[in-house]
């Protein structure tokens, strides 16, 4: 594995109802982005844990009544995937996928009774 480069940038947008909200952070060399595609609901992301002896970074997200916390970045799996170093990511009800080669790819389905009420 060779030794990516340790800077984190963090970069909240916050939009109105009707444009998605973006969260982008750069870690590792890599950005990543994730957008919430939902219609209704708002995406409230959370980065509290990055790993930074395992190149990993979770997200704890929250859209709607469900939540997860995710690994958004993992440098074995992504850096290699996630073209041009940036890593978007499109979240809706029902899944979190990735933009791997121009084409978005699940990756992970929001947990079974894991719900906020």
């Amino acid at each position: 594995m060779s030794n990516p480069s340790k800077t984190l940038l963090l970069l909240i947008v916050f939009t109105n109802a009707f444009i998605p909200l973006i969260f982008s952070v750069s870690i590792f060399d890599c950005k990543i982005i994730v957008t919430n595609t939902s219609q209704n609901k708002t995406l409230t992301p959370n980065l509290p844990h990055t790993h930074e002896e395992k190149y990993l970074s979770y997200c704890l997200m929250k859209l709607g009544h469900k939540h997860g916390d995710f690994i958004v970045f993992d440098w074995d799996r992504d850096h290699s995937r996630c073209a041009n170093k940036i890593c978007e990511w499109h979240i809706n009800e029902d899944v979190l996928s990735l933009l791997i080669k121009n084409i978005l790819v699940l990756q992970f389905r929001w947990p079974i009774g894991n719900y906020v009420l």
